[in-house]
């Protein structure tokens, strides 16, 4: 079995210098500047928090500490100009907000101001990350680790001029290692899902925020099922059944419109209110509601007739916010009829897509889902998946797939994106590399992932990273050909005993080529998935024809490891129970809770 050899070349990010005769403005040189930065009297806590993290940034690049000030002192002319400003006008620069967004920024040299601006909300915030990181050569690579680079002397060009929009303008990440204000600005997410535990940063940079209320949260069997059976579906058998509601029947659409204006009301911090059908597919077969399915030619006829009607009054309580519903891709084709209403949005759910392959290739149903639903002309989002929700630990062959996936929801004006993994404990797998792989295409789907990739496994694992990549390679060589987010790791993975020992001579030589603690602590956390694997699978140290005992002590080592990493979440709400409750022969998916 052969190592790969580590990396020996020096590994830096600052981009390469290919135009040194251009002519620039030195905004650092040797520790020192003749610049200060600029923001406005009236900045809001966002344009703020870019002035500030400009100034810390450069000094912890360049040594040079820039002083910062509004635009109330008097202007010279090496201002470094940070947000909505007095400096712009007539003879100067201008900056076309509208055009900008709530997101998008101008980078650009002004004479020999340096300008940096944007969309109030976070644009101006975007632009100084974004400068940070494209010219200066900083990375953060989760909520844990970044990386600033050491640059005694710092010059931009005169003619730069940069504008950037993100392509999607709803952005969320779901997995632990996100869950950060902080370093979520820096990635550029700008959702808060509803039951998120991030907390925007004190005072506020203003974030999109959403609520979501399911059927079941508000009209639940338990309590209404007995007396008033009429409130729900009648399933394909022809009887009421309490999983799902009759969304005809006058009194449930009263009491979720009730349910959700008093809602929307109570919360002025959220934009947008998501009404969730229960976590299935199935709709009422009743007469009265199979006949306007009927008319609409699709299933989600009457959920789409009675979200428009609770728009209507949530229009009236909150004109600015969104209120959204879920699509089952079951709910194939919009409804022919009714149209959603202008404060409506639609998230279709990817639940259903084969994992193992990009959806253009073996989803093609998915396909025509979003191909269907892109046409209606509300704002369109998609609810998508990269983990393996009852093995969180399991390793789940589809990285590669990622970009694909997302390019192929922008070609079809999705422009709302939400990527569910492991919020609730630390990864034992990808879920960091997963997360900015996300991040970096919901901002510009055409990036170069492939680099991107690389760059990432080098810098957060250290020089003994193209083991791990060619791990990566050879899990998703050896995937199943279909497996979705519920399933057992053999049902997505297949190694033999000498593709397992392969892995883990490759593992053993990225964790030899660390060159600190934190590489050699982030390289082991993540070989938790193969660990994991392998225990599921009987493989190497967990094999039968080893002795009871020994297996034993390879489970409860592995189990010890696990809970020293925090790496305690085995699947989604279920984490690792206490040791003394654990046999640890069996498969490690039987140690939760």
């Amino acid at each position: 079995y052969t190592p790969l050899p580590a990396e020996t070349s020096a590994f830096s990010t600052v981009p390469a210098d290919t135009d040194p005769s251009a002519p620039r403005i030195t905004i650092a040189d040797a520790g020192a500047s003749g610049y200060v930065i600029i923001y406005g009297r009236d900045a809001v806590f966002a344009e703020k928090t870019a002035a500030q993290e400009l100034s810390d940034y450069l000094f912890k690049i360049s040594g040079a500490r820039l002083s910062v000030y509004t635009d109330e002192r008097s202007e010279t002319a090496k201002e470094i100009v940070v947000g909505k400003t007095n400096r712009e006008g007539s003879g100067t620069f201008t900056v076309d907000r509208a055009a900008l967004g709530d997101d998008g920024f101008n980078i650009k040299v002004a004479g020999q101001k340096f300008v940096i601006a944007g969309g109030e909300k976070r644009g101006t915030l975007y632009g100084v990350y974004t400068f940070l990181e494209d010219f200066l050569g900083c990375r953060w690579y989760s909520k844990d680790f970044e990386l600033v680079p050491a640059v005694s002397k710092v010059t931009v060009k005169l003619s730069t001029d940069v504008t950037q929009t993100p392509a999607f303008t709803f952005r969320d990440i779901y997995w632990d290692c996100t869950q950060d204000s902080v370093f979520r600005a820096k990635a550029k997410i700008n959702g808060i899902h509803f039951d998120s535990p991030v907390k925007p940063m004190a005072p506020y940079i203003d974030v999109i925020k959403s609520a979501g209320f399911s059927f079941e949260g508000i009209i639940n069997g338990s309590d209404y099922f007995a007396e008033h059976p009429e409130y729900f579906f009648v399933d394909k058998t022809g009887n009421r059944n309490p999983g799902q509601l009759c969304l005809t029947n006058p009194v449930v659409i009263r009491l979720l419109d009730e349910y959700v204006c008093a809602q929307v009301a109570a919360r002025p911090d959220c934009d947008i209110f998501t009404l969730f059908t229960n976590d299935s597919d199935e709709v009422c077969n009743c007469p009265d509601c199979a006949a306007v399915n009927g008319a609409e030619g699709t299933c989600v006829g009457t959920l789409m007739r009675v979200v428009n009607t609770i728009a209507a009054d949530v229009y009236k309580i909150r004109p600015d916010a969104t209120f959204q519903t879920l699509i089952w891709e079951s709910g194939l084709t919009p409804p022919a009829i009714t149209k959603p209403a202008p404060n409506v949005a639609v998230q279709l759910c990817a639940i259903s897509c084969n994992m193992a392959k990009p959806y253009d290739q073996a989803s093609p149903k998915f396909c025509e889902f979003i191909k269907n639903w892109s046409t209606v002309g509300c704002k369109i989002s998609v609810w998508d998946y990269n983990i393996n929700f009852t093995n969180y630990c399991a390793p789940c062959p589809n990285i590669d797939n990622m970009d694909g996936n997302i390019r192929l929801m922008y070609a079809n004006n999705i422009r709302g994106y939400f990527m569910q993994g492991n919020a609730y404990g630390n990864s034992g797998e990808f879920g960091e590399l997963r997360a900015y792989i996300t991040a970096k295409l919901l901002w510009n789907p055409a990036c170069d992932i492939e680099a991107i990739k690389n760059e990432f496994l080098r810098a957060y694992y250290g020089p003994g990273y193209k083991n791990i990549a060619a791990y990566i390679k050879l899990t998703e060589e050896n995937a199943a050909d279909s497996f979705d987010i519920i399933c057992d790791p053999d049902k997505m993975l297949t190694l033999n005993s000498r593709q397992a020992a392969q892995c883990d001579v490759w593992w053993d030589a990225a964790e030899a080529a660390a060159q600190n603690d934190g590489q050699l602590a982030r390289i082991q956390r993540s070989r938790i998935q193969l660990r994991y694997y392998k225990a599921t699978m009987h493989l190497g140290e967990f094999s039968y024809l080893n002795s009871f005992a020994n297996i034993w002590d390879e489970g409860e080592k592995l189990y010890d490891d696990m809970q020293r990493m925090g790496v305690n979440y085995i699947c989604q709400g279920r984490t690792l129970n206490e040791k003394d409750k654990v046999f640890f022969v069996l498969n490690p998916n039987k140690w939760k809770m």
